[in-house]
């Protein structure tokens, strides 16, 4: 199948939906009248860890973490952008 290099636990239902999400950013953004990168620039560290999933990655970071990490360099966030 064409399909097969999507592995046994992907799938079009995956594909599907993380298009849909993009599109929800993409639509966010348009109505904001920013382009994507600086909606997520102009965001403060509180609403961009809000909007972050960290089910499957507090193995690596928790959102306190995050949190943290993007506190420490707003300082330096205008250099930057």
């Amino acid at each position: 199948s064409q399909l097969r290099w999507l592995g046994p636990e992907k799938g079009v239902i995956h594909l599907a939906t993380a298009a849909l999400v993009n599109a929800v950013w993409d639509l966010y953004a348009k109505a904001e009248k920013k382009p994507l990168w600086k909606l997520i620039a102009d965001m403060s560290p509180e609403e961009l860890v809000r909007c972050i999933d960290f089910t499957y990655i507090t193995d690596a970071i928790s959102p306190d973490e995050a949190l943290d990490l993007l506190k420490e360099k707003e300082t330096t966030k205008k250099e930057r952008t």
